[in-house]
C-alpha cells in the first residue's frame, strides 16, 4: 500500500514540475533565440490606435494635444488608463516563439483579419500592425501575427481581452451627483 502512495506522490511531483517548467519557461526550445520586441516606442510616440475586433465596432483613438480622443465622438472623455494599458502591453510584447510561417495556417490560430482582432497603430517612427488571435490550448499563451508578415507567434499571457471592446467602453461615465432624499436621511438617524 505504501509503495502505491509513494508512486503516486512521485508522479504528481513530476507532473507539477512539468507544469511549472512550461508555465514559467514558455515551453520554448532553444532558450531566448530570436527575441523581437514588437513595438520599441515610448508612450508619447503613439499617435493613433485602430482596433477592429470581431463582432465589435471599429475603435479609432487619436492623440490630440497630449490626450487621447475617440474619433468622431468629441464629447467622449477617454479613459486614459485603458489606452495606456494597451500601449504598455504592445511595448512589452516579444515575438520569440514562432509557431508557423505558413500564411494559409493563419485561420487555424485566428490570426487572419476575419477572425482575429486587428490592431493598427501610428507612431512617430511609422505604422505598426498586429493581429491578435485565439488563446492557446494551455490557457497561458495567445497567438499573434504581424500584419506585415505571415509568421504566427505564441506569446506569453492572455492578450486579446485588452483590445476587444466597443467604442463606448473607452468613454468615462458622466459624473452624476446623487443626493439622497430627505426621507432616507431621517430614516438613518432613527435607526
Amino acid at each position: 500500500m505504501k509503495s502505491k502512495n509513494m508512486l503516486l506522490v512521485v508522479v504528481l511531483l513530476l507532473a507539477a514540475g512539468a507544469v511549472y517548467w512550461f508555465a514559467f519557461h514558455g515551453g520554448s526550445r532553444g532558450g531566448d533565440r530570436g527575441r523581437q520586441p514588437y513595438a520599441a516606442f515610448g508612450q508619447e510616440d503613439w499617435q493613433k490606435l485602430e482596433v477592429a475586433a470581431p463582432e465589435k465596432e471599429l475603435v479609432v483613438l487619436v492623440r490630440q494635444d497630449g490626450r487621447w480622443q475617440l474619433a468622431g465622438q468629441p464629447d467622449c472623455q477617454v479613459k486614459e488608463e485603458l489606452v495606456t494599458g494597451m500601449i504598455v502591453a504592445l511595448q512589452g510584447l516579444e515575438l520569440s516563439d514562432l509557431v508557423t510561417d505558413d500564411r494559409e495556417k493563419a485561420p487555424l490560430y485566428h490570426v487572419d483579419e476575419e477572425k482575429g482582432t486587428v490592431i493598427r497603430g501610428e507612431t512617430t517612427a511609422g505604422p505598426v500592425g498586429l493581429v491578435v488571435g485565439k488563446v492557446a490550448a494551455d490557457f497561458l499563451h495567445t497567438y499573434v501575427r504581424r500584419l506585415d508578415g505571415p509568421q504566427v507567434y505564441r506569446i506569453n499571457g492572455l492578450f486579446g481581452h485588452l483590445f476587444a471592446r466597443q467604442p463606448e467602453d473607452y468613454c468615462q461615465a458622466a459624473e452624476e451627483k446623487q443626493e439622497q432624499p430627505p426621507a432616507a436621511e431621517s430614516e438613518l438617524e432613527t435607526k
